[in-house]
């Protein structure tokens, strides 16, 4: 029931009215609408935390590429 094939023409004209009902209330409202605040910048010893685990993560593939590489084959 969820594809294009499947909507009903009445409920395409409701919803249709309803968007536009809220993009034009929303559009002479005489405040903006409330959103999240943006993320905070991470500080500096989060991104050096962050930067050793990335680089603790690479070393653990580099060494188990290599691994593999040097087993013998079976």
């Amino acid at each position: 029931m969820d594809s294009f094939d499947h909507a009903l023409p009445e409920d395409m004209k409701q919803a249709a009215v309803v968007l536009a009902t809220l993009a034009y209330d929303a559009a002479i409202a005489d405040a903006r609408l409330p959103r999240k605040p943006m993320p905070a910048e991470p500080s500096a010893e989060e991104q050096a935390q962050a930067r050793q685990q990335a680089d603790k993560r690479q070393r653990i593939k580099d060494r188990k590429a290599l691994g593999e590489l040097s087993a013998p084959p079976r």
